[in-house]
C-alpha cells in the first residue's frame, strides 16, 4: 500500500512491488549497493524509506517500477491495523488503539478546515513528536478536540490503549491515510470502511476470543426488521455499536442513538466507532440488568443480542418494574422483558437467543405464557448454527412488533436453520 504523496514512506516488502521482485532481492540491493537509500526511521516492525528516495534510485540503476495499485479506504484501514500486530502489541489493544489515532486524525482535518489562519495542526503536532514526547503531545491532541458535546469520546482517548512504541508505530502507518482522497472522504464513506474493518477483526481469531459478536448479515437483517427506522433507536447490549451504526445509516430521517454496554473495552470501541461514523449517540457503560441507565425512557425501535445464559443470583434480582411477567435465575427471557418495558407503544424490538431458552421448563416457560398470552411476541425465526462467534449453539431472532394490531395468540415460526453459508469451516453467515 503506498501513498502517492511526494512526502510519503514505503517498506522493504513496498519496495520489491514496485519493482516487480521479491523482498529478498532488495534486501540484497541494501547490502550490495552502497547508493542504496538510507531509512528515514526504523521501527521494531523494519525500516521506513523516502519514497521519492527510492523511485529515483531504482530510475538511477535502470530498475524498471510498476505503478501501484490503487488503494482502497478499507485496505488502508486494514494496513492502520496490521501496523500494531508488527510490533507485537496483545490483540485486545489492538482495535482500539486503531480507533484511538484515526479519531484524533479526522479530528485534527475537521479542527485544519476551521482555522482561519495557518498554525500547527493537532495532527503536525503529533506525527513529529518523538517517543518520549508523545505522552505531552497526546494530551495536548486531546485537549484540542471539539468533542464537547460527548465527553464518552474525550474519555476514552485519555489514555492510548497501547505502548507509546506502538503509537509511533501507528502515527506512522495513518500517515498513509493523508492523501487527499481520504482526508476528504465523507464521514458515511469513513464510517462505512471503519465498521467493516472492525467487522474483519471481529471474524479474526485473535478478536473473537475477547467477546462473541454479530456477524454483518445478522445485524442486517435485525435493521431490516426495524424498518422503517425512527425515533430512539436502543441496544441495551451494544457491544461494539455495529448495530446501531448500522441502523443509523438505514435511518431515512433523524434518530437517536443510545446504548449501553457492560463490557469496559467493547464500550470504549462502541465510543470510538459511533464518531469516527459521524453519528451522535449516548452510549452508557454498566450491568444494563442491575443498572439501567435508560430508566425512566423508551425507544421507537430496540435492537438486542445480549448475552447468552448469563446466570443470576436471587440476591440479583430485586423488585423492578420491568420484570412484569416473572423472573427467572437465568437472564434470556429477563432480557426480553427488559426490551418490552423500554419498547414503545409504537415500537418495534428485535432479541437474539439461544434456541434452547424457547423450550426451557420452569420460570423461565412461566415468562414465556405470560408474554405469549398477552400478545406481546409476533415472530420466531430460528437461525443457522454457528452466526455467533464463539458460541456454537442454534440461535433464533424474537420480533416484539407493537404496530400491529389484533395479534393475541398471533405468532409466526418461521425456520431458516437452513440458510447458512458455510466459510472457513463455520456457518457464521446467511445466505442473502
Amino acid at each position: 500500500m503506498i501513498d502517492p504523496q511526494q512526502n510519503a514512506r514505503v517498506t522493504v516488502s513496498e519496495i520489491a512491488q514496485l519493482a516487480g521482485v521479491s523482498v529478498s532481492a532488495v534486501s540484497n540491493w541494501r547490502k550490495r549497493y552502497a547508493d542504496f537509500p538510507v531509512p528515514v526511521e526504523g521501527t521494531a516492525a523494519g525500516d521506513f524509506f523516502a519514497l521519492n528516495d527510492v523511485l529515483v534510485w531504482l530510475e538511477r540503476r535502470g530498475k524498471k517500477v510498476r505503478a501501484p495499485k490503487p488503494v482502497g479506504l478499507n485496505e488502508l484501514l486494514w494496513g492502520v491495523a496490521n501496523a500494531l500486530r508488527d510490533v507485537g502489541e496483545a490483540n485486545e489493544s489492538l482495535l482500539l488503539a486503531m480507533l484511538q489515532v484515526l479519531t484524533l486524525w479526522r479530528s485534527s482535518i475537521k479542527l485544519n478546515a476551521r482555522a482561519v489562519s495557518e498554525e500547527p495542526s493537532l495532527w503536525s503536532g503529533l506525527r513529529a513528536a518523538s517517543e518520549d514526547q508523545l505522552p505531552v503531545a497526546w494530551r495536548h491532541a486531546v485537549e484540542s478536540l471539539p468533542v464537547g458535546d460527548n465527553p464518552a469520546v474525550r474519555e476514552v482517548l485519555s489514555a492510548p490503549s497501547v505502548s507509546w512504541r506502538a503509537v509511533r508505530q501507528v502515527l506512522v502507518a495513518v500517515d498513509r491515510l493523508a492523501n487527499e482522497g481520504m482526508r476528504e472522504a465523507t464521514a458515511r464513506v469513513f464510517g462505512e470502511a471503519v465498521s467493516l474493518v472492525i467487522a474483519q477483526m471481529q471474524d479474526s481469531q485473535a478478536i473473537r476470543v475477547f467477546g462473541s459478536s454479530t456477524p454483518r448479515s445478522l445485524t442486517s437483517l435485525i435493521v431490516q426488521l426495524l424498518s422503517p427506522v425512527r425515533g430512539i433507536v436502543y441496544d441495551p447490549a451494544a457491544g461494539h455499536a455495529m448495530a446501531l451504526a448500522e441502523a443509523a445509516r438505514e435511518a431515512s430521517e433523524d434518530i437517536q442513538l443510545v446504548g449501553q454496554e457492560i463490557a469496559e473495552y467493547s464500550w470504549r470501541v462502541g465510543v470510538l466507532h459511533l464518531a469516527l461514523c459521524g453519528f451522535e449517540a449516548t452510549l452508557n457503560r454498566g450491568d444494563t440488568l442491575l443498572h439501567d441507565a435508560f430508566r425512566g425512557r423508551v425507544a421507537d425501535r430496540i435492537i438486542l443480542d445480549p448475552p447468552f445464559n448469563t446466570r443470576l443470583t436471587s440476591t440479583d434480582i430485586v423488585f423492578d418494574p420491568r420484570w412484569k411477567y416473572g423472573t427467572s435465575n437465568v437472564a434470556d427471557w429477563m432480557w426480553a422483558q427488559h426490551l418490552l418495558h423500554h419498547l414503545a407503544p409504537n415500537g418495534v424490538g428485535v432479541m437474539v437467543v439461544p434456541i434452547a431458552s424457547l423450550s426451557r421448563s420452569g420460570r423461565d416457560a412461566m415468562i414465556r405464557a405470560r408474554l405469549v398470552e398477552a400478545g406481546e411476541l409476533d415472530a420466531v425465526i430460528a437461525l443457522p448454527p454457528g452466526l455467533v462467534a464463539g458460541v456454537n449453539v442454534f440461535t433464533a431472532l424474537l420480533l416484539f412488533d407493537r404496530t400491529r394490531a389484533a395479534k393475541r395468540g398471533d405468532v409466526l415460526f418461521v425456520d431458516a436453520r437452513q440458510l447458512g453459508m458455510s466459510r472457513r469451516g463455520l456457518t457464521n453467515e446467511l445466505t442473502p
